[in-house]
């Protein structure tokens, strides 16, 4: 029963309660502000009260409260306490669990209880290191309690060995053959988390790790190094047990992580995919090993923290495994630990919790020291358990009393206390599953204002829950370019009630930019009235960047493509102007030769005789015996240097043909060079005669008969010339290079023009090496050459020009050894949409 004096100090508000069970909340305040106003009497207060807790006193929210105002809770069994208190505890009966010194625990009696060892505690007072006190964690004496030594060979019974109602408390001591068989095997022993199983890892004083080995104890004085200390409780039928696991910790924006098998250590991981040491890389990006990696474990997020790094032998310690097959990232910093974990603990009611455990992480790097946390105490440990190995998390066993099936009293209340737990835990796992997701979600009101968001929402679209939100709040943040097509989007959406899903960019407080996929859905209820919506917001920043690199790469294909095409036609043009000036080389060495050898000098010798006899020049002629041979002389000069004249006039004319090669030759490719798009009419024939005399030198030169076989009275097509040469040439090489590579004596090419009805067709066949039929099909995929030095862009190319002016290339050959046929086809009207 609630004394009067309890019920007064509520009633005058000399006792601070807070209450759970809003109908009392609602009574309260109505009788304090009659009472304060003179309405009614203290004792008239204390009636309605006693009434109240007659109607309701047993259903179980009301229970909790009137139990806070007569202050009839038991005073916690949970904290440190003197070992002697400890010792008359166990030898009255008590089950315990404990945490303190080896030697403490060492000289305790035997009993129901076990411990392991730790210096560092969370107590009401705030935070700890204690050597001469026990922490302990007393089982309520209705709960049937049992203990057992489980070796590590022993451990895969664990959760099989539990029975239906039971909780299992399990201390495994750090480092140790159990620790290391628990952490990497616990998810795969039989019925694993078909039972609730909580526990710690126990360790020592930091300043004497490595030197002193943490022990556990099970029933007795016995230290054991290995094996895990278990106590197993069988609730009430009116008792359910409840593990809640706090994480600070959310993934952060960095790399993604994977490795290559599981442990406590690695040397090597997959970064962004691609292998290096991960201790190099964790020195590379300054991390700050104080933060654990975070992952999702098929919906829950588990930390690994780093315990040490070693750069000489390039290996990572961590607290506990890494899985392989899981994508880890580097946590986000969390700015206060204390303010985090009060509000996660909110929900929480103190006097449920029958026992909790911290991280020595947490304690470390928030400086927990000296600093309470909500209301909740326990041992600072090496590592926590909620069914398998948890690191940097705080978990906690709340016992929640149910309604009992034999008590059929108060049968609506205890419906209506049932629906609302089944609400909360509904509630619960939404929010738990809500928080672990990794896209953004959020609900909105019929008006658009937000209800609730995740904290990957907020990340995403870094907008606060406290700005009241609305739909203005999250256009805010939209990159200005995506701003006006998000925001019609979304007024058209939110006008026709129809689904919004839109890909755009929100801009940072910082000015960094990430693109976002939000969707949204409407919520309606059972008579069609609207409810809302539902929306998600996915980050896609690194699908749009492989996109924008996937369209950089593919425009520097076609470039490079573009280039070899030019490349292609630029080393004919070379080819032959280079073949013609070998020709005109030739004409010049005739040339020079012959005036090296010309009797021109002779013709100077005989005029500088005839003025040297100028006074007797007939005498000279008619009676010397010299100027006798002049005039058969001069005869034959005459004969020689009219002989040298036609040799020099017929090398001028062989050199005047070079150059007029050349002309023509670079003319075609100026031709050949015009802008895309400019079409002109030309003949069939004449555009595979062009194509042809940019090559025909090379084909002469390796002894290759050149047949054409074109069509009388084909009609003129339109076309884009430069492209159809470009076409053209590349299948006339590719036929002379088959030839040659066949090393036949009698390799021919084939030049083909012919009608096919809306179409013309030209094809250029060799008798040359053919081609394997397993390559037909792949001749025109970008990068595939049989050639040593090929690039494999021509064909491709080809295919690609061919079809953008309305056309298409074919391929035939029988086989290695048989020639190939390429063909190319165009309309003799293109389509306008080409």
């Amino acid at each position: 029963m609630i004394s009067e004096s309890a019920w007064t100090s509520i009633i005058e508000g000399t006792r601070n309660v807070r209450f759970e069970f809003l109908a009392l909340q609602l009574l309260l305040v109505t009788l304090r502000n009659r009472w304060q106003a003179g309405e009614i009497s203290t004792q008239d207060c204390i009636r309605e009260l006693k009434t109240f807790y007659r109607k309701f006193n047993r259903l179980p929210v009301a229970e909790k409260d009137f139990r806070k105002i007569a202050n009839l809770e038991e005073a916690s069994a949970n904290g440190l306490l003197d070992p002697h208190e400890v010792a008359r505890r166990i030898s009255a009966g008590h089950s315990l669990l404990l945490a303190g010194d080896e030697k403490l625990l060492a000289a305790l009696p035997p009993g129901n209880w076990i411990g392991g060892t730790i210096p560092y505690f969370m107590t009401q007072d705030g935070g700890c290191r204690c050597a001469d006190k026990i922490f302990v964690t007393e089982i309520p004496a209705e709960y049937e309690a049992s203990i057992k030594l489980y070796a590590a060979s022993e451990l895969a019974g664990l959760y099989h060995d539990a029975c239906e109602g039971a909780v299992s408390f399990v201390i495994l001591p750090a480092d140790s053959a159990a620790h290391t068989e628990f952490a990497l095997q616990a998810p795969r022993y039989p019925d694993f988390a078909m039972h609730p199983l909580v526990g710690w890892i126990a360790g020592t004083d930091l300043a004497r790790v490595g030197r002193e080995a943490p022990t556990v104890f099970c029933g007795g004085p016995q230290p054991r190094r290995d094996g895990a200390a278990v106590l197993r409780l069988k609730l009430p039928a009116n008792r359910l047990a409840q593990i809640r696991i706090v994480n600070l910790f959310h993934p952060g924006d960095g790399d993604a992580i994977c490795f290559p098998a599981s442990g406590f250590t690695a040397t090597t991981a997959l970064v962004n995919g691609r292998e290096q040491n991960f201790a190099d890389y964790l020195q590379s990006v300054k991390a700050d090993t104080r933060l654990p990696l975070v992952a999702n474990y098929f919906g829950a997020m588990v930390n690994v923290s780093v315990k040490s790094v070693d750069p000489q032998n390039g290996s990572v310690e961590f607290y506990a495994p890494v899985v392989p097959g899981i994508e880890y990232k580097l946590a986000s910093p969390v700015e206060d630990y204390v303010a985090e974990f009060e509000a996660s603990l909110k929900a929480v009611a103190p006097e449920s919790v029958l026992f909790s455990c911290n991280c020595i992480l947490n304690y470390l790097h928030s400086k927990l020291e000296g600093r309470r946390m909500g209301a909740l105490a326990g041992p600072v440990t090496f590592g926590e358990i909620a069914f398998q190995l948890l690191n940097q998390t705080l978990v906690c066993l709340e016992i929640i009393k149910v309604a009992s099936p034999k008590d059929d009293s108060n049968a609506t209340l205890l419906e209506l206390q049932a629906a609302h737990d089944e609400l909360q835990a509904s509630e619960q796992r939404f929010r738990t599953l809500s928080e672990s997701a990794p896209v953004g979600i959020f609900l909105t009101d019929p008006a658009g204002r937000l209800l609730y968001d995740n904290s990957r929402c907020r990340s995403l679209s870094g907008i606060s829950s406290e700005e009241g939100t609305s739909a203005d709040a999250f256009l805010r943040n939209v990159h200005p370019q995506d701003l006006a097509g998000v925001t019609a989007a979304f007024v058209d959406s939110e006008a026709n009630g129809q689904e919004f899903d839109r890909e755009f960019r929100f801009v940072g407080a910082d000015g960094s930019i990430r693109w976002v996929r939000a969707r949204t859905a409407g919520l309606l209820s059972e008579t069609g009235e609207r409810l809302g919506r539902i929306g998600t917001v996915e980050d896609v920043s690194d699908r749009k960047q492989a996109e924008i690199e996937l369209e950089r790469v593919n425009q520097d294909l076609v470039n490079a493509s573009r280039e070899a095409g030019m490349a292609e036609v630029a080393s004919g043009v070379l080819h032959n102007v280079k073949n013609v000036i070998n020709s005109i080389n030739v004409s010049t060495g005739v040339m020079l030769n012959q005036l090296h050898q010309s009797q021109s000098p002779s013709l100077a010798m005989v005029t500088k005789l005839l003025r040297e006899h100028a006074d007797d020049l007939g005498s000279f002629v008619s009676e010397d015996p010299k100027g006798k041979h002049l005039p058969a002389y001069l005869d034959q000069l005459a004969a020689r240097l009219a002989g040298e004249r036609e040799t020099l006039l017929g090398e001028l004319r062989t050199l005047e043909s070079g150059v007029e090669h050349i002309k023509d030759i670079v003319t075609m490719q100026q031709s050949s060079a015009k802008l895309g798009g400019a079409s002109e009419r030309a003949r069939p024939a004449d555009l595979m005669d062009d194509s042809l005399r940019i090559v025909s030198a090379s084909l002469m030169r390796h002894g290759i008969q050149l047949v054409r076989d074109y069509e009388a009275n084909l009609p003129d097509i339109t076309v884009e010339k430069h492209k159809v040469l470009q076409i053209l040439v590349n299948f006339v090489r590719n036929a002379k290079q088959s030839c040659q590579a066949a090393g036949r004596p009698d390799g021919k090419v084939t030049l083909r023009v012919s009608n096919g009805g809306d179409f013309v067709n030209l094809s250029v066949a060799d008798n040359g090496v053919g081609i394997p039929a397993e390559n037909i099909g792949r001749l025109f995929e970008h990068g595939f050459t049989t050639k040593k030095d090929g690039h494999g862009f021509g064909l491709c190319s080809s295919a690609r020009t061919a079809h953008d002016l309305g056309g298409e290339i074919r391929a035939r050959s029988d086989g290695i050894g048989t020639g190939a046929t390429f063909s190319l086809t165009l309309p003799l009207c293109r389509p306008a949409n080409k």
